[in-house]
């Protein structure tokens, strides 16, 4: 049992690299965290306005959609990624991308 736990730790461990060549310690997200829930919930929303369609058409769709959250949030290009927002900031825009997928807000142009 303990050695198929140190397995599945060191696979989660490769599974985030370090950032840097010279950083040593590895930051692995813990799923029980509240705030990378919510950026994976906030993910799961916005990858699916861009990920539909050709190949080659995804990066300027992204790109459109964070002009829009840049638009709507009133953020700027610096601050508007979802890797920079808090808890709070993510669940206010996931808010606003379920009212857009409802129809109570405009869809962006894609």
């Amino acid at each position: 049992m303990r050695n198929r736990k140190l397995r599945q730790l060191d696979k989660r461990k490769h599974a985030f690299p370090p950032q840097h060549a010279r950083c040593t310690t590895r930051v692995v997200p813990s799923s029980f965290d509240p705030l990378y829930v919510a950026r994976h919930e906030l993910h799961m929303a916005l990858d699916g306005w861009w990920s539909r369609g050709p190949q080659n058409n995804r990066r300027a769709k992204r790109k459109r959609v964070y002009k829009w959250l840049m638009e709507v949030t009133g953020m700027s290009r610096d601050d508007c990624h979802i890797a920079k927002f808090d808890r709070g900031v993510c669940e206010a825009v996931l808010h606003l991308v379920k009212q857009v997928n409802i129809g109570l807000l405009p869809r962006p142009k894609l």
